[in-house]
């Protein structure tokens, strides 16, 4: 009896020893979001082209918004916008293949860079001035061997109005300059 205690204690440790760190309140997430904004500021009634960067840490990777795997926690994005603001659900490039240390086959995750697009739409009776959008994103990040618990991050961005007719400056045009089938066609 008491070997087996001895032999499940130490097979915890193991397990314990080699189990991928958990992100708690002083760890880094495993995974960031910046807004690339095509413009320094939307003119009222237009429709305009946004970016968003997941930036994911070595050493991990997430589902896709479609895994393959039913049982697996997909990666989910969802949009709380402002008065006048409408934000079109994003597009993930498509994953790439990776194989794992659990799996037969490759399967598909994000990993490193991944650059999601979608399109603001500014409505004409929107105020000029600076909104905040916040982002929600829902993933589970895993590395070769194991997952973490799925996980909710928030973030929130400003988003500048402008009045109908305002010519402002390009930004991030390495993004948004060259046609969308040309960039991350590998989702990392």
């Amino acid at each position: 009896m008491k070997r087996l205690a001895l032999a499940c204690a130490l097979l915890a440790l193991a397990l314990l020893l080699t189990w991928p760190p958990a992100a708690g309140a002083g760890d880094q997430p495993p995974v960031r979001l910046r807004l690339l904004n095509s413009l320094a500021g939307y003119p009222q009634g237009g429709s305009y082209p946004l970016a968003l960067e997941l930036v994911i840490a070595p050493g991990y990777h997430l589902n896709p918004a479609q895994p393959a795997d039913p049982q697996a926690v997909p990666t989910r994005l969802a949009f709380q916008t402002a008065p006048g603001l409408k934000i079109a659900p994003p597009r993930f490039p498509p994953p790439r293949e990776m194989k794992l240390a659990f799996s037969e086959r490759p399967v598909p995750v994000l990993g490193g860079k991944v650059l999601l697009r979608t399109r603001l739409r500014v409505l004409p009776g929107a105020a000029p001035g600076t909104r905040r959008v916040k982002v929600i994103l829902s993933y589970q990040a895993c590395t070769d061997q194991a997952c973490l618990m799925p996980r909710r991050q928030e973030f929130e961005f400003p988003i500048v109005v402008l009045p109908a007719g305002s010519r402002p400056r390009p930004l991030n045009q390495e993004v948004f300059a060259t046609p969308a089938e040309d960039r991350n066609p590998t989702g990392g």
